[in-house]
């Protein structure tokens, strides 16, 4: 039977002005909700600016409603924002929208990062590492990030090199322009090499955190065009790519994927779906691949021994022209 865990908090809902849903019936796990709670979003941001202590200067902005993984629940996400600072929480409400959950939901069926899992998207970002790699590790990065860039060392070194048959490494922009005034440019920069040349892409991530403490936000622009030198892309061709800010979509698109996922600090990764925010060391990181690799190696062989089960125990009929 399927079972569904909730981590942290669930919150009754004690005020009939948050559903505007008449006469909606709360739902199994089992089955499907039919429509999407209709909320008082005035009414639910006040609850949760008291319920999560919110100071007075976050602004709050609630979306509709939306499916989720979970039968029986759909993703309530509050995006947030202070002064230039801006983070989404994602919560879970009930058909009848009267009780909300914060935190991750585990059901004893699927992956316990299955929300990750949907979250993150693959098309278009550069990778290394093999497509059907056991382990895939999405990084948010920012090139201005001193953190990402010892962690960038870390898996273009140590990990690409001891795990290059197991790993595939993606990457994605999420510049703190707030905090960091060149990331934005230098990823933007980033995503118009990738546009001409994947491969060059990597060349730029290693050059570009080799040389961060160099750039800043007066020379960010020729810093980039000196890489080019030498490298198989057209520099006029990103010179304009740049000046026209081209790609500056692309990394918006990643930066609210990022934001869905709750990131708020760089680097933060996911490991087969596992949030890990900040840096990991070579070992932490070798830790936690191998605990994938073995997990994997389980699965498969709890598969095997179901397969095996379920052949052992069938009755052959001898008959007469039947081998």
């Amino acid at each position: 039977m399927r079972s569904v865990l909730f981590s942290l908090a669930l919150w009754s809902i004690g005020l009939a002005s948050l559903c505007g849903a008449a006469g909606a019936q709360h739902q199994h796990s089992g089955s499907a909700p039919s429509a999407a709670p209709k909320i008082d979003k005035a009414a639910v941001t006040k609850y949760l600016r008291y319920a999560e202590g919110f100071t007075p200067q976050v602004q709050v902005a609630i979306d509709d409603p939306k499916p989720s993984p979970f039968p029986g629940f759909y993703e309530l996400r509050v995006r947030l924002t202070a002064n230039k600072n801006e983070a989404i929480r994602t919560y879970y409400i009930t058909q009848d929208g009267r009780q909300i959950v914060t935190g991750p939901v585990f059901d004893l069926d699927k992956s316990p990062f299955i929300a990750n899992l949907h979250a993150l998207k693959l098309e278009g970002a550069p990778s290394f590492g093999p497509e059907n790699a056991t382990v895939q590790i999405y990084i948010f990065s920012d090139f201005e990030c001193p953190y990402c860039r010892e962690e960038a060392k870390v898996l273009r070194q140590d990990i690409e090199k001891e795990h290059a048959n197991d790993v595939r490494v993606i990457f994605k922009n999420f510049p703190l322009s707030s905090i960091h005034p060149w990331a934005r440019p230098a990823a933007v920069a980033g995503s118009c090499v990738a546009e001409q040349n994947g491969g060059a892409f990597w060349a730029y991530h290693d050059w570009i955190y080799a040389h961060q403490p160099e750039i800043n936000p007066t020379n960010v622009r020729d810093k980039v065009l000196e890489f080019a030198k030498g490298q198989p892309i057209d520099s006029q061709k990103l010179t304009a790519c740049m000046d026209s800010n081209a790609t500056a979509p692309q990394v918006d698109k990643t930066i609210e994927e990022g934001r869905l996922l709750g990131i708020v600090q760089t680097p933060t990764l996911f490991v087969n779906g596992r949030t890990v925010a900040g840096a990991l060391s070579a070992d932490q990181m070798n830790l936690l691949i191998q605990i994938e690799l073995q997990h994997r190696q389980q699965e498969k062989q709890q598969q095997a021994s179901v397969q095996s089960s379920e052949k052992c125990c069938a009755l052959t009929i001898p008959a007469v022209g039947k081998p």
